[in-house]
């Protein structure tokens, strides 16, 4: 009804047919919720949420989001387009849920069982590790090294095992506490980067293991989230502007950088009509992906031909460490700043300040037409319905694995940003948790032993389990 009756530079029945991912959310959010189990993280209802909220909420708001003058067959296309990207998404995700339930026995195998409960001195230090992460610090690493550290030092373990201890039954309040003072410095810890992502982030799975572990849906962390995304959006590109150097590094001196937010706060807010550097943008513009899928129809394949998966060749090297290839391209280079520039949505001069998306949809018809938008849509349908049912809850390491996925999710992007560092991922993090398990229990034995008390490892996980 929305969709149909405020009325805008697009015809009635275009904003209708893009409303289709938002009535598809709302039924698939209806089903997980009413149930009131909640025995699995919803994937494929936080996917087609963004969806919408990329592809079909601008179909409303699209003068407002800066929508782009296109012909009225593309933006018809576009729409279509997006209302069978997501029927295809939703149909394919049970031959997913299929494959990962016979790949989780095999995954399981090479996952660390749970950890032993650990004491302050061991949770400060893993949470600094943690923070250094979430702040983006590792960029001052060798590029080389940069992603694996990255993936080594992430605090997805970390907020796992505290959710899993807050949200136990008769857990004492103080952990309920710990888990909050945990998600709320980490997310304070991403300010450094100038990304609203990396702030958001922490709350995002922290409200992701509140809902399989508590069984109810985190209204506040929803609330709080989408407030931080409004707050901090328009302001971001005044912080980047003074805190980023061309490598897009930050300084590690905290007090300078909330300095520097208080400034962009202050230069943005005194505008007498704010408006927004070429770095950030509004967040209604930066939400509308429509306006390029429906360019990539209308100039696809004439006057810009069929890309025939020239950029799905980066797969090839996605897999091989930068250590091993220096000079290997980033995927922003391959993907978001090749389309922008070839389709004129982004001039060149503010590629290095931003990067424009790059929609699943233009990813599929850019190089194969509509049966590249079919065939990218069935592939994520299959992807989140293996992420979804090879997760145990009941397990510290694949439950880790699972929310990792769920939050570094954006179902509307480009095909490789899906398949492109999955295998990386999977790797590290499960290294990352066999490092954080025998740590732990390295320093449960060392202090039982200083304790006066020599358990056998029988005792350990009986006290652990206890506990």
């Amino acid at each position: 009804m929305t969709h149909l009756f405020i009325e805008n530079s697009l015809l009635w029945y275009q904003r209708l047919i893009a409303a289709f991912p938002g009535v598809t959310g709302l039924v698939l959010i209806s089903r997980y919720t009413r149930s009131g189990q909640f025995r699995r993280l919803p994937f494929l209802e936080y996917a087609v949420a963004q969806l919408y909220l990329f592809w079909g909420l601008p179909a409303v708001v699209y003068d407002r989001a800066e929508g782009l003058p296109v012909t009225r067959t593309a933006m018809t296309e576009a729409a279509i387009a997006v209302a069978v990207t997501t029927l295809v998404m939703v149909l394919a995700h049970p031959l997913g849920t299929a494959i990962g339930r016979a790949a989780r026995p095999v995954i399981d195998r090479f996952l660390p069982p749970n950890p032993p409960q650990v004491g302050t001195i061991v949770y400060l230090p893993w949470l600094t590790v943690g923070v250094v992460a979430a702040a983006g610090l590792v960029g001052f690493l060798p590029t080389e090294v940069r992603f694996a550290v990255s993936v080594l030092a992430t605090y997805y373990p970390l907020l796992t095992y505290t959710a899993m201890r807050a949200f136990a039954p008769d857990a004492p309040r103080w952990t309920r506490l710990q888990l909050f003072i945990a998600t709320v410095v980490l997310s304070l810890a991403g300010l450094l980067t100038g990304m609203t992502e990396w702030v958001v982030r922490p709350l995002l799975v922290t409200g992701a293991l509140f809902i399989v572990l508590r069984k109810r849906v985190p209204t506040r962390w929803l609330v709080l989230g989408a407030a931080t995304v409004a707050l901090l959006q328009p302001v971001k590109g005044y912080y980047r502007e003074s805190a980023w150097d061309e490598d897009e590094r930050i300084s590690t001196d905290a007090g300078l950088a909330a300095s520097r937010w208080a400034d962009a706060f202050a230069a943005y807010w005194s505008q007498p009509s704010p408006v927004y550097s070429a770095s950030s943008g509004s967040l209604w513009s930066r939400l509308n992906e429509l306006s390029p899928i429906a360019r990539t129809f209308e100039f696809t394949p004439s006057p810009i031909g069929y890309d025939y998966g020239e950029s799905w060749s980066y797969l090839v090297v996605a897999a091989v460490p930068r250590a091993l290839m220096p000079n290997k391209p980033t995927p922003r280079e391959v993907f978001n700043d090749r389309y922008n520039l070839t389709f004129g949505l982004q001039p060149r001069s503010t590629i290095g300040l931003s990067t424009n998306g790059f929609p699943l949809v233009a990813d599929g018809y850019w190089n194969f037409g509509w049966f590249g938008v079919v065939f990218v849509a069935a592939v994520l349908g299959v992807l989140l319905g293996v992420f979804a049912s090879t997760v145990r809850l009941d397990s510290w390491a694949s439950l880790t694995l699972g929310v990792a996925n769920f939050a570094e999710l954006r179902a509307h992007t480009y095909l490789l940003a899906h398949l492109g560092g999955l295998l990386q991922r999977y790797v590290g993090i499960t290294l990352a948790c066999w490092i954080a398990w025998a740590a732990m229990r390295l320093m449960t034995a060392l202090l039982s032993r200083l304790g006066g008390r020599r358990w056998t490892r029988r005792q350990v996980q009986q006290s652990a389990l206890r506990r």
